[in-house]
């Protein structure tokens, strides 16, 4: 769930740790394409995706590797949203696919920190003190497409 991926952020991409909490889900199989698009793409088999950023810029990462690749965001996408399977375990502050927009407001406690919205699509985006939210979501069916849990320094 949340807490369990919370707590890989900031952890460096060749991390024993990170390698063994994300085996189940083919992680040895998708380091190639860490290294070189700085993604790990479970998605297909209702897997979120890992989303990886230079150290420097996560507050969580450690100091000692900048350049290194690290844990900076937790994507978890709806069902056939960009063909991914649909993640089905929990979300963040208890979030649902099923979810309207002011269900979101609700359950994170507050308004949004910033708001955009065009035809088709919009975004809200939280920032907290280590972390930070934001739901992609339809306009037209109004419901979330994807959620990005993110450490603190990957959404700026």
């Amino acid at each position: 769930g949340p807490d369990a991926f919370r707590a890989l952020f900031g952890l460096r991409w060749s991390n024993t740790g990170l390698r063994q909490a994300l085996a189940p889900y083919g992680y040895d199989r998708v380091l190639g394409e860490v290294r070189d698009e700085h993604v790990a793409d479970f998605g297909r088999q209702s897997g979120p995706e890992i989303e990886f950023a230079a150290g420097a810029d996560l507050r969580a990462a450690d100091p000692r590797y900048p350049k290194a690749l690290a844990v900076g965001a937790i994507v978890y996408y709806a069902e056939r949203e960009t063909d991914a399977r649909g993640w089905t375990g929990p979300l963040p502050f208890d979030l649902s696919f099923d979810d309207v927009q002011d269900d979101l407001v609700r359950k994170v406690g507050r308004p949004p920190d910033d708001q955009e919205d065009e035809v088709l699509s919009g975004s809200c985006t939280w920032h907290f003190d280590d972390t930070s939210l934001r739901v992609i979501y339809s306009n037209l069916e109004n419901r979330p497409l994807r959620i990005m849990f993110a450490a603190a320094g990957y959404l700026t």
